[in-house]
């Protein structure tokens, strides 16, 4: 899984997305002929799936057959050009209409932007991959490692919401601010850092356990 690819921008949307989120779930069809109306009357939402299928992909199977570069979304949101893509692919594929809406996006996906190398450059992840080596990186004061050090984190939050929902629950008001959302991010690389135990482990696991140790969910 790239790292890169599941930023802070897509975990902001995993939280909003109406597909993912209980409250809204109904409106989102279940079957393909009716996604496709759905994306005619409701661009936001339409966009907001088909980026959660993404995420759902890259988070359950990887990404070595797919990969949707950076040009197909502006400012976090896919843009109406990508959505039209994928609209077009499924209407050029009517046996699908009687699908799973999320398994059409899944081939549609994969068929729109296949895996290339000139993509997969895009999202190479060349961060350390120990715990001690990632902390030191993290603590260096070129802008540019600390937002790679902040994706890399918040990367391994939103794949335990998607695959453990409930183990780690991070408080919304960590997000409210840049100052609040840095504070975050140095609070898990300090818990990082003051466990040395775990400098020679591999770096996300090292992550993951910072949030369960820091951000724990409540039992009812």
């Amino acid at each position: 899984m790239n790292g890169k690819r599941l930023s802070f921008t897509l975990l902001a949307m995993l939280l909003i997305t109406p597909w993912m989120h209980v409250e809204a779930a109904s409106k989102v069809p279940a079957v393909t002929r009716d996604f496709v109306k759905f994306c005619d009357v409701n661009a936001a939402d339409c966009a907001n799936a088909i980026s959660m299928t993404e995420v759902a992909m890259l988070v359950n199977a990887g990404a070595n057959d797919f990969c949707v570069p950076e040009s197909a979304y502006n400012n976090g949101t896919l843009t109406p050009e990508s959505v039209n893509k994928v609209k077009a692919w499924i209407s050029a594929h009517p046996a699908l209409a009687g699908e799973p809406a999320q398994k059409t996006l899944r081939a549609a996906i994969r068929e729109v932007w296949p895996m290339t190398q000139a993509c997969a450059a895009e999202y190479a992840d060349h961060l350390p991959k120990l715990t001690g080596q990632f902390v030191d990186y993290c603590e260096h004061d070129d802008q540019s490692h600390k937002e790679a050090c902040a994706d890399a984190i918040t990367n391994v939050q939103l794949a335990s919401l998607i695959k453990t929902p409930g183990a780690v629950c991070v408080p919304d008001s960590v997000y409210a601010t840049d100052a609040t959302f840095d504070l975050y991010i140095s609070t898990v690389n300090e818990w990082l850092k003051e466990h040395k135990e775990l400098a020679a482990q591999p770096r996300n696991p090292s992550i993951l356990g910072a949030y369960r140790a820091l951000y724990p969910c409540r039992k009812p």
